[in-house]
C-alpha cells in the first residue's frame, strides 16, 4: 500500500517472509548459467544442509532438485573453460575432469542418503544422472566417456531411475569427443540401443517414459556423426552419410524430431574433410561432401551457414592437391558464401589456408590491408549480412 515506505503490505508481514527450498532452487538455477556462479551455488548448498541438519525445518530441506542445480553448475562451469567445445591445455582438461568427478560425488552422496533414509526427496532422478554424464562429456577423454557410460549402465540396471534420450545423447556426446579407436563404434552402439528400445515400445504399444523417452532425435544422430568425423576410420564419410540419410528418411516418414539441422549436414561434410584414407577414398569423400551440400540446399527449412562453406573449402584443401583445380573449387565455394551473405571469419580463414595467395587477393582482396595482412573486420556487410558473427 506504500505506507511507511513499505509496498504491498506491512513491515511486520514482510518480516515474517523467508526463503524456502523452492526459492533457493530457483536461485541455484540462475547461478548455474553464471560464469561465476559455481562458488555461490556450493555455498548455498552447504548452508542449506547445515541449517536443515540443525533445525529440521522442512521449508529449507535440500532435495534432489537442489543438488541437480549444483551439479548443473559444475557442468556449466566446465563448459566455460573452453570456447569451441574442447580444451587447449592439459591443465584445462584436468580441471574439467575434477569438476565432473565432484559432480559424481554429489550424485553418490544423494544415492547414499536415499538408501539410508528411503526419503524420495533425496532419490537421484534422470536429470541427476544426465547432468553428471554431461559434465563428463565436456572433458573430452576416453576415461571420462567410460565414466559416463558407467552411469548409463547403472541407470539401466536400477529399479529407481531410467535413462531417457537426454541421458543417452549425453553419453554419445562423451564418446564423440573422446579420441579413442572405438569411440565412434561405441557411440553408434548406443544409438542402436536407443532405436531398438524405441522400436520395442512402439511394437508393444506401451506409453510410459521408460521406453518412449529414449527415441533418438536430430541432436542424438548428429552427435554420432560427429563421433565418426573425429575418428580415424577412412570410411567415415560413408558412415556419416548413412546416418544422415537415415535422418532424412525418418523425417520423411513423419519423425520430425529426426529432421537434420544445418549442424547435421555440417558434421557430415566435416567427416569428409577429415578423411585421411587412400587417394581413391579421398576422391569419394569429396564427392560425398558436395552431394551432402546439394541435399542441404534442396532441404526445406534449413540453409547453409558459415560453417558449411568453411567445411567445403576445407574439403578442397585436404582432398584436392594444390593447384588450379583446388583454386577453382575454393573460388566457387567462396563466391557462393558471398551470395548467401555467410562470409564469417571462419570462411575467410579457410580460404586463406586452402587457396593460393593470388586467388585469395583476387576474390577477397578487399579484406587485405596495405601491409598484406587480412583484416577480418573489413569483411563487407553484404558478404556477412546473414552470418552469425557473435
Amino acid at each position: 500500500d506504500g505506507k511507511d515506505g513499505v509496498a504491498n503490505g506491512s513491515a511486520e508481514l514482510w518480516a515474517k517472509v523467508s526463503p524456502d527450498t523452492v526459492t533457493y532452487n530457483s536461485l541455484l538455477e540462475n547461478l548455474a548459467h553464471s560464469p561465476e556462479g559455481l562458488d555461490s551455488a556450493l555455498e548455498i548448498l552447504a548452508t542449506l544442509e547445515e541449517k536443515y541438519d540443525e533445525t529440521g525445518d522442512k521449508r529449507i530441506k535440500p532435495n534432489i532438485r537442489t543438488v541437480n542445480q549444483v551439479i548443473n553448475s559444475y557442468a556449466k562451469h566446465s563448459a566455460n573453460l573452453s570456447t569451441k567445445g574442447y580444451y587447449k591445455t592439459k591443465e584445462e582438461v584436468e580441471e574439467a575432469w575434477n569438476l565432473a568427478e565432484k559432480a559424481r560425488t554429489l550424485l553418490d552422496n544423494m544415492k547414499q542418503r536415499y538408501e539410508e533414509t528411503g526419503d524420495d526427496d533425496f532419490k537421484p532422478d534422470a536429470a541427476t544422472y544426465t547432468t553428471c554424464c554431461d559434465a563428463y562429456a565436456r572433458v573430452g577423454t576416453v576415461e571420462a566417456a567410460k565414466r559416463a557410460d558407467e552411469l548409463l549402465e547403472e541407470m539401466e540396471q536400477s529399479e529407481h531411475v531410467n535413462p531417457n534420450f537426454r541421458t543417452f545423447t549425453a553419453v554419445i556426446t562423451a564418446w564423440a569427443k573422446a579420441p579413442g579407436k572405438r569411440s565412434a563404434v561405441r557411440a553408434e552402439e548406443i544409438l542402436q540401443k536407443m532405436e531398438d528400445l524405441h522400436a520395442r515400445a512402439v511394437k508393444s504399444g506401451k506409453r510410459h517414459n521408460a521406453f518412449n523417452s529414449v527415441q533418438p532425435n536430430a541432436r542424438t544422430y548428429t552427435s554420432v556423426i560427429n563421433a565418426w568425423a573425429r575418428s580415424r576410420d577412412p570410411t567415415k564419410p560413408q558412415r556419416a552419410l548413412k546416418i544422415l540419410k537415415k535422418m532424412i528418411d525418418l523425417s520423411k516418414g513423419g519423425d520430425e524430431s529426426a529432421t537434420p539441422t544445418v549442424y547435421s549436414y555440417n558434421a557430415a561434410i566435416d567427416a569428409c574433410a577429415r578423411c585421411q584414407g587412400t587417394g581413391e577414398q579421398q576422391v569419394q569423400a569429396l564427392k560425398i561432401a558436395f552431394a551432402i551440400n546439394k541435399a542441404l540446399i534442396a532441404a526445406d527449412g534449413v540453409e547453409p551457414n558459415g560453417s558449411t562453406f568453411g567445411n567445403l573449402i576445407r574439403c578442397a584443401q585436404y582432398l584436392i592437391p594444390a593447384g588450379d583445380e583446388r583454386n577453382s573449387v575454393c573460388k566457387a565455394v567462396f563466391q557462393s558464401a558471398i551470395k548467401a551473405g555467410q562470409v564469417d571469419r571462419g570462411v575467410l580463414r579457410a580460404l586463406q589456408a586452402a587457396a593460393d595467395r593470388s586467388l585469395f587477393d583476387e576474390v577477397a582482396g578487399v579484406t587485405v590491408d596495405k601491409m598484406g595482412h587480412v583484416q577480418y573486420d573489413a569483411i563487407p556487410f553484404e558478404w556477412r549480412k546473414h552470418a552469425n558473427t557473435a
